[in-house]
Formats: structure tokens, sequence, C-alpha cells
């Protein structure tokens, strides 16, 4: 890299100097040489003069006028030389330097705006004429030399006009430009063919007063496709380490408590077995068996979901009947409704066939209707139907009299960085990971997933699976 120094104010000021003092010097020298010339001049008139007046004592009439015509010019020609040949010859002179130098000015413009990445479209202040483009601008909008040699800024404009997604937008922006001729403009456009341009407009000055205005445009196509690319890493890279902290939280706590429990009533056994009655015993088993199926379905769904992750599990979809599935699914979900004496009902036609993964189904409503008993209380009711909605899907719904709730739980309940840890209405342990589980087994499936809840008056969650389409008919 070369570092180049700025003059000091010192050297600047010499320079300056020197150049007065030699621009002096160079006049006062013209100045002399011409006072010079003019002298030797006038020198040698007079002694053309003396001359003359010698032969002219000697010569006829006709040659005596002769010689004062001759004498007359020779002594106006110093003047018509100073004052009217020589500043002309100047003028033409400087003339000519000047157009020398708008020829290197023109060829200097050029060369710079042919080296630009942007397009340039400079055009006058009656928006007709177009004043200058670069080849950038007319490789950009495709523009054809016939349509840039017209200068005509209407021909030009439809050709632009056609490439774009939003011409009314682009045709505003302009219009409104124009009616502010001060004023400045930045922003994207967007063309059919899929390109993005960054679009600067700034006015074209002439003794302080707006002229013309210069248009500016860039492909940034690759930079935002870049950014969205970056921007996407980005939100990937958030998600998974809000799955990790997720994951290790749940490893840390909901399996923690449970083993709590497990520790808690092999120590009670362990010290007083001698002393336990059967009755006792019964009630250690039985917390020993809700714990062992609480932890069971905790660790299967964490190592389901990891396996998502990783995309580990395969998808395999084939159409079966989905009653004898939903009634797969439920059957271990039967004795825990059963201890809190809560009501399932299914409503689904034998008829009814989805084209799915069976076992990311029974996961599904597995998940569903497990998660409906651990929040619903004794005696309540869940009922699980199923309805085609049209030729290519069929709505599952699970409807529990639960203890529903607020807008807020529900517009977090699929976040993976919201911990709800909310306990079912016996105390039940409750991650959230099987809802999350489900969500991403029915969007795998290119399936939809909402849910309607009200607090104190249960939820409905819904999701919907393809249809075989033929077997419909």
């Amino acid at each position: 890299m070369k570092i180049q120094e700025q003059p000091s104010e010192q050297d600047s000021l010499g320079g300056k100097v020197n150049k007065e003092y030699h621009h002096f010097k160079s006049s006062f020298f013209s100045k002399r040489m011409a006072f010079v010339s003019m002298l030797s001049i006038i020198v040698g008139e007079l002694l053309i003069v003396l001359l003359i007046k010698l032969l002219k004592s000697s010569s006829s009439l006709w040659e005596n006028i002769y010689f004062d015509a001759f004498l007359l010019a020779i002594l106006i020609f110093p003047a018509v030389y100073f004052w009217g040949i020589r500043p002309l010859t100047i003028q033409i002179a400087e003339r000519k330097k000047a157009e020398e130098a708008l020829r290197y000015s023109l060829s200097l413009m050029d060369a710079m705006l042919n080296s630009i990445h942007s397009g340039i479209l400079a055009i006058s202040s009656d928006q007709r004429t177009v004043i200058k483009t670069n080849a950038n601008f007319a490789e950009m909008w495709c523009i054809s030399g016939d349509i840039l040699a017209s200068v005509n800024n209407k021909t030009l404009m439809d050709s632009i006009l056609g490439q774009l997604s939003d011409p009314d937008a682009f045709n505003a922006t302009v219009l409104e430009l124009y009616e502010k001729p001060k004023a400045e403009s930045h922003d994207f456009i967007y063309l059919k063919d899929g390109r993005i341009l960054e679009r600067i407009s700034k006015p074209i000055y002439l003794n302080e007063e707006p002229k013309g205005r210069v248009w500016s445009f860039l492909d940034i196509t690759d930079r935002k496709w870049a950014e969205a690319e970056i921007k996407s890493k980005n939100e990937h890279l958030l998600k998974s380490l809000a799955e990790k902290n997720r994951f290790f939280s749940i490893i840390a706590h909901d399996l923690k408590s449970p083993f709590n429990g497990f520790l808690g009533l092999t120590q009670t056994m362990a010290e007083r077995l001698p002393s336990l009655t059967i009755e006792e015993l019964q009630e250690i088993a039985l917390v020993m068996e809700n714990s062992a199926t609480n932890l069971y379905g905790l660790l299967n769904n964490l190592l389901q979901w990891a396996s998502v992750e990783q995309g580990l599990i395969p998808f395999n979809p084939e159409i079966i009947e989905l009653l004898p599935i939903a009634k797969e699914s439920l059957a271990t979900i039967l004795e825990p409704a059963k201890n809190k004496e809560i009501e399932i009902t299914i409503n689904i036609s034998e008829d009814t066939a989805v084209l799915t993964d069976k076992n990311m189904l029974q996961t599904i409503l597995r998940n569903f209707v497990s998660n409906a008993v651990k929040f619903t209380p004794k005696k309540g009711k869940i009922n699980v139907s199923a309805k085609t909605i049209d030729d290519n899907s069929v709505e599952i719904a699970i409807k529990d009299s639960g203890i529903g709730m607020s807008s807020e739980m529900v517009e977090n309940l699929f976040r993976l960085d919201v911990q709800m840890n909310r306990k079912g209405t016996e105390g039940e342990p409750s991650t959230g990971l099987g809802l999350l589980l489900c969500k991403e087994f029915i969007e795998k499936q290119d399936g939809k997933i909402w849910v309607e809840s009200q607090e104190g008056k249960g939820s409905t969650f819904y999701f919907t699976i393809p249809c075989p389409a033929e077997m419909e008919k």
C-alpha cells in the first residue's frame, strides 16, 4: 500500500509564491519583448521614411503618391498589428487550448463513467432529453444502441418500466423527485428477472440551480442473497443454541426431579421395609410406576426430538386407516386416564384414511392425548375426532374439558426458547417437549397445527395430515 503525503502549508505557500513570481517574470518579459519589437519597428519605419524622402525629391507625381501611400501603410501597420492582429491570434490560440482542455475533460469523464460498476443516467430538468449514460447502464438495463442514440427519455423509460416488478412505484418516485428538483433519494428496486438494484438520485446544479438529475443503479443481488443467507444462518444458530439450552434444562431439571422421588421411595423402603404394610407397599409401588411411566415418556420424547433435529428419523409415508391407529396409540394412555376417571371417546369414521408415517402419527396422537389427560381434572372428558376438510387433507382434533390456557400461553406453546414448566392437575410434570415434537412431525408431513383454548374451559388441538384422494373416491 502506498501512502502519499499531503504537502505541508509551508510547501503550498512556497509553491504559490513561486507560481506568482514566474507569472510576473513571464508577463514582464513578454511586455518588454513587445516594447523592444515595437521600438525596432518604429526605428525601421523612420529609416524607411528618410529613404523615401531622399527618393521622393527626384520622383514624379504618381511616384510621390505611391510613396505617400506606402509610407502611410508603414505608419499604420504597428497599430493594426498590436491592436488588431496580435490580440486575435492570442484569442484563437487560447480558444484552441480551451477546446483541447474541454476534449480532455470529456474524455476523462467518459473514462471515469465507464470504469465504475454503477449504471449512470443523466436526464434534463424537463424530463425529455437523455444527457448522458455509461456502458454499464446500457448493459444493466439491456438498452439497445438505437434507444440511446434517440436521447428520448420517454422511449428509454418505457424500456425500463417493462423490466420492473412494480413499475408504478418506480414511476411514482421519479415524478415525486422531479416535483422537488433539489431532493435526493436512495431506495431499492426489484426486477422481474429476480435482480435487485440499488437506486440513488441526485440533482445536477448549474449556478446553484437544478438543471437536471443523475440516476445511479447498482446491482446488489449477490449482496442481498448473501445477507439473507447470513441472516438465515444466524437464525439457525440461535435456534440451535436455544435447543441446546432447552435440552440441558430438561435433563438437569425434569429428569432430576423424578429420580429424586425414586431415591426417596427406595430409601424409605430400605429403612422401613420390615414395618411397611401391604397397603403402604402398594402405594409406594403405584407412585414408582407413575414416576417410571413419566420418565419413560420423557426419555422417549428426548431421544425422538434429538433424532429429529439430527435428521435421523426416517419418513416413510403410507396409506393407512386412521381409526385402528388411533385406538392403538391411545392404549397406553387409558390407564392414566382411568386413574383420573377421565372419559376418552373417539369419533373417527372407519373409512377415513390418511397418507402418513405410521410411527410419527402414533407419536403425535399419543402426545396430544397424554397432554390432554395431564391438564384435565378428575371426571373430565377428552374427545378425539377427524373429518375430511378437502380432497387432500384430514383435520384431526383433540378436545378436552381441562383447565385451558391463556392467550399468552397459547402464543408461547410451540416456542423452544420459552419454558412453560406447567404442572398437571395432579402435579404431573410437563416440559412441553412432546408438543414441540408433534409440531416437527406434523410440519414434516406438510400439515398445519393450531390451538383454541380458554382458561377454565378446556383446549382443542387441531392438526392436518394428507389424505389420499384416490381412496376417498
